[in-house]
């Protein structure tokens, strides 16, 4: 039943083992055979691999000094004014959530809270969120509106 199987799929003609082209043709078929089935074993293995990076931001001392790709960071009020309109109409109030691409940075308290701690300015903005009651999500659409953020920039590092 084998040697049918290879008769149908591989013609075979006396002497042909004997050209170089032939000889050439098996080497492609069987090595990327082997390169191919190799790869697909192993890519669920390297799918796993964990990339970490170290974040170092505009605002933090260490930055002119840091290493690594320099990105801009980016801040975005909202995605969807429909979407807004109806958090105000069903919570009655504004408080839509700001997009913020950071680094690993991606909520407001996150940001403001480093932020802050870098400038020394943390205690300031503790007491504003008592007296004013405006949530993080507030506070950072108003300074995204003011232009506050528009030069913070972070510098990415590969570390293993």
């Amino acid at each position: 039943m084998k040697n049918k199987i290879i008769k149908l799929l591989i013609p075979w003609r006396e002497g042909l083992e004997k050209k170089w082209w032939h000889r050439l043709t098996n080497v492609f078929i069987y090595g990327s055979t082997i390169i191919v089935l190799t790869t697909a074993i192993a890519l669920p293995f390297i799918d796993q691999v964990e990339w970490k990076y170290k974040y170092t931001y505009s605002f933090e001392p260490s930055y002119l000094v840091a290493k690594g790709e320099e990105i801009k960071c980016e801040f975005s009020t909202t995605l969807n004014l429909s979407f807004d309109a109806f958090l105000k109409a069903k919570t009655g109030v504004n408080d839509c959530v700001p997009l913020i691409r950071c680094g690993n940075i991606f909520e407001s308290t996150d940001f403001l809270n480093r932020y802050t701690k870098a400038r020394g300015t943390h205690e300031n903005l503790q007491k504003f969120r008592k007296e004013s009651g405006a949530t993080d999500n507030q506070i950072m659409n108003t300074d995204i509106k003011e232009g506050k953020f528009a030069d913070i920039k972070v510098k990415k590092k590969s570390i293993s």
